[in-house]
C-alpha cells in the first residue's frame, strides 16, 4: 500500500509549521541556556572581595526605627513594588547590620547618616 501523497498546499503549510516549530524550540532552548549560564556565573563567581584596610562602614537608615513592623509582609512587598515603600526599619535588622561591622578589626571608621531617620527621640 502506498501512502497518499500530500498536496502542494498541505506540503507548503506543513513545511511552514515545521519551520515555525523549529524556530520556537530553538529560541526557547537558547533562552533556557542563557538563564542557566547566568545562574552558573552567579553561583561560581567570587562575589565581593575582602575588605580593604581602613574601610568605612556607612549606616544610612531611612524611616522610623520600630521594634515590629505594623504592616503585613505582603503589604510591604506590594508597597515597595508600587513605589510606596514602608518607611520603617526594624531595630533587630539595624542591630544585625551594625553588629557584624562593628566587631571587625579591618573596619576602622563607623559613620551613620541620620538625616532620613524619624521617630521619637
Amino acid at each position: 500500500m502506498h501512502a497518499a501523497r500530500k498536496g502542494p498546499l498541505r506540503q507548503f503549510f506543513g513545511g511552514l509549521f515545521a519551520a515555525v516549530d523549529f524556530t520556537r524550540r530553538l529560541v526557547v532552548n537558547a533562552i533556557f541556556l542563557l538563564i542557566v549560564l547566568i545562574f552558573a556565573i552567579a553561583i561560581f563567581s567570587g562575589g565581593a572581595g575582602p575588605l580593604e584596610q581602613k574601610t568605612t562602614l556607612v549606616i544610612d537608615p531611612q524611616g522610623a526605627i520600630v521594634e515590629q513592623y505594623t504592616a503585613e509582609p505582603l503589604d510591604r512587598a506590594l508597597g515597595e513594588s508600587l513605589g510606596d515603600p514602608v518607611r520603617a526599619l526594624e531595630l533587630l535588622e539595624l542591630l544585625s547590620f551594625t553588629g557584624g561591622g562593628l566587631e571587625r578589626e579591618d573596619v576602622e571608621i563607623h559613620r551613620a547618616w541620620l538625616e532620613e531617620l524619624s521617630g521619637y527621640f
